[in-house]
């Protein structure tokens, strides 16, 4: 494909010509430029079914009608076209952001994002990679959660608001877990969240039971010239990191709720950079 280059003087004024104080200042031309546009890329991809999915690797009546298993835009590769694929360091190029460009509006790749987002993330089943508990839909299941059940959990019922805390007089969600009182006590849901999320798989898969400070000891010990920095919003963190500093282990522990920029200023002190250059190369390289 062919990119249209546009002579740099124009290039300038397009922004103006289009944008809210000029064409997309006018409500019927800004709608129906916007349907346009974003109904091309929209459906640029192939409908729903797809002719293949991960149920296998041909089309079949399952994979046509069992939307419990993810879609598939392309076929399996055979090893000459694995061969042919660019390298991962080319591959990382193209989404590097050598610099930071606020966005003034949503992009038409929104709609690609948010589908993937819900579909291949939040709703992967645990217990098998190939299925999803997606309801094909963009929705706000990381808001609301997956099902009623989840929702219910997660709602406060007052004036229909989600739990929350005040924390330094701001609001932040609740603490998932209970507070641990001492080290290498198991992580516990706190009752109001009881049947939120597989408690076995959090506490087993995504946070083994290790804390943090006890994670840092072993990585420092590992690679001696580690630079690390704690956050947390436990009070029982005090403690363990006094324990641990008493055995010889000194770190550096933010509690939270912490604002970025000091995050930042603490990581510059650790690798030798001043604050401001971290700050630049923050803004340049994230997404």
């Amino acid at each position: 494909m062919q990119r249209l280059s546009l002579p740099d003087a124009i290039s300038r004024e397009l922004p103006a010509l289009v944008g809210r104080l000029g064409l997309g200042g006018v409500p019927l031309v800004r709608s129906a430029v916007s349907r346009s546009v974003i109904n091309r890329f929209g459906y640029a991809t192939t409908l729903r079914p797809r002719a293949l999915s991960l149920a296998s690797d041909y089309t079949s009546w399952m994979s046509l009608t069992d939307r419990t298993y993810s879609g598939r835009h392309l076929p399996p590769a055979s090893d000459e076209a694995i061969a042919k694929l660019p390298s991962e360091k080319d591959v990382v190029a193209l989404y590097r952001r050598e610099r930071f460009v606020a966005a003034t509006d949503t992009s038409v790749m929104f709609m690609f994002f948010a589908q993937w987002f819900t579909d291949s993330f939040l709703r992967t089943s645990l217990t098998d990679w190939r299925k999803n508990e997606s309801n094909h839909e963009i929705d706000l299941c990381q808001i609301y959660g997956r099902t009623i059940n989840q929702t219910n959990v997660l709602r406060s019922f007052d004036q229909g608001r989600l739990k929350s805390q005040t924390i330094n007089g701001e609001e932040y969600p609740e603490y998932l877990f209970e507070p641990r009182t001492g080290a290498g006590e198991a992580l516990r849901f706190k009752p109001e969240f009881d049947g939120l999320f597989d408690p076995t798989f959090i506490t087993d898969v995504i946070l083994p039971g290790m804390s943090g400070i006890e994670l840092a000891i072993t990585v420092k010990r590992i690679f001696p010239d580690c630079k690390i920095l704690l956050c947390s919003g436990q009070a029982a963190a005090v403690d363990l990191l006094d324990t641990a500093t008493s055995a010889g282990h000194r770190f550096t522990l933010l509690a939270k709720p912490v604002h970025p920029q000091d995050i930042l200023n603490h990581v510059a002190q650790r690798i030798g950079r001043s604050p401001a250059t971290q700050q630049r190369t923050h803004s340049s390289t994230s997404a």
